[in-house]
């Protein structure tokens, strides 16, 4: 994108060199001017892709943004339902025999 950049300054320099050189005009209907509004134009089209190349800068920085706050909600909320999912009274025979009187361990 520098490169870019730089080129269409240096375009735009150049192309104003010729326009401003009075031995150039031998066109003799307005070259001055043409090549003048060429300078002009080589500097424009530097400074629009100045701000495309920002444009799209800031539109993938707020694409990472997004991205990372929809990770952080989907985190947030399988840590929720994980939580959601511990062990609460229940009301079977079996179960809360189970967690008062746990089996005898296994010995070799």
């Amino acid at each position: 994108m520098a490169a870019l950049f730089v080129g269409c300054l240096w375009l735009g320099a150049w192309q104003w060199g010729v326009g401003s050189d009075p031995a150039a005009d031998d066109e003799g209907f307005g070259g001055h001017a043409r090549n003048l509004f060429y300078a002009v134009e080589w500097w424009f089209f530097a400074c629009v892709g100045l701000w495309f190349w920002g444009r799209f800068l800031r539109d993938q920085r707020a694409a990472e943004q997004r991205a990372q706050e929809e990770w952080d909600e989907y985190q947030r909320q399988v840590a929720m339902s994980a939580l959601s999912e511990a062990p609460v009274a229940n009301d079977s025979p079996a179960l809360n025999e189970h967690q008062h009187n746990p089996p005898d361990s296994v010995e070799e």
